[in-house]
């Protein structure tokens, strides 16, 4: 029931989040004055255009101090991961399990923790840190990453492969849980609150073997080396880390629970439109 402005660079060549129900507005996230006069003009701002974006969110955040709006900022749950390279185990964490995060995702983190305290500027701030996101997006050509990425590269490589022993696992949900979340959030988050929507988990080698189930290819195990030139860096904290966060307070104090759970079904359709 909401009207959403959508800040984009080039409103001209933006039709499909219009067709999608959306209002344009030109902005960019390097134009502190182009946010903060559309946050200055909006109910409440919910940043979905980049987690690592620390310059950005923090023009929005100057934009909704002391103004008592809400400000949503999505980060995902790879500040959570590990160094597993492949291996199994990793810790189970709820939103209220303290951590310190590798190396290459402490730029994630510091954002996230920025955002948390500007509860104290005056604002309700919000995170939520989302898991692999899966399901078919609302407008052509924004699909998630993480199973649009493995499926193409098992067509690539005749294979569905996955890092090492391929038992490090992640949790995952469908866009349209996560996108209940948000509006939970939106209607009733707690200001300062740190969300982890959630519906269940599985090791990367299970993923590719139903990746693997949808595209009729066998699996097989790649090194951490040959995972890193395939799919650049964020191999080291996506697919052969350990993420397994687990959103009770979620649950809890917003009443989110996750409707779908189907992956298999999203990976069929992913199949069939690389095929």
């Amino acid at each position: 029931g909401h009207d959403v402005v959508a800040l984009v660079r080039d409103a001209a060549n933006a039709h499909a989040l219009t067709d999608a129900g959306l209002i344009l507005r030109e902005g960019n996230l390097d134009d502190a004055a182009s946010l903060q006069k559309a946050a200055a003009d909006a109910d409440a701002v919910i940043n979905a255009a980049d987690s690592d974006h620390a310059v950005g969110v923090a023009s929005l955040l100057d934009a909704v101090a002391n103004t008592g709006k809400t400000f949503i900022h999505t980060s995902g749950i790879s500040v959570t991961a590990d160094h597993a390279k492949g291996s199994g185990g990793g810790i189970v964490r709820d939103e209220s399990v303290a951590f310190q995060p590798i190396p290459e995702r402490a730029g994630r983190y510091a954002v996230d923790q920025a955002v948390r305290a500007a509860a104290a500027r005056g604002c309700r701030p919000i995170v939520i840190c989302c898991p692999l996101v899966y399901g078919p997006p609302p407008w052509p050509g924004r699909e998630s990453v993480q199973l649009p990425t493995l499926v193409a590269d098992a067509r690539k490589h005749g294979a569905a492969r996955y890092i090492g022993a391929g038992e490090a696992r992640w949790t995952h949900s469908h866009i349209d849980n996560i996108a209940e979340a948000y509006a939970l959030a939106l209607a009733k988050g707690t200001a300062g609150a740190l969300y982890y929507p959630e519906t269940a988990e599985q090791s990367w080698g299970e993923l590719a073997a139903k990746i693997g189930r949808s595209v009729g290819l066998s699996t097989c195990s790649i090194t951490l080396e040959e995972g890193v030139a395939a799919w650049g860096p964020r191999a080291l904290w996506t697919y052969c880390s350990n993420a397994r966060t687990r959103g009770v307070r979620i649950r809890e104090g917003l009443g989110w629970h996750p409707r779908v759970d189907d992956i298999e079904t999203d990976l069929r359709r992913l199949a069939s439109m690389a095929a």
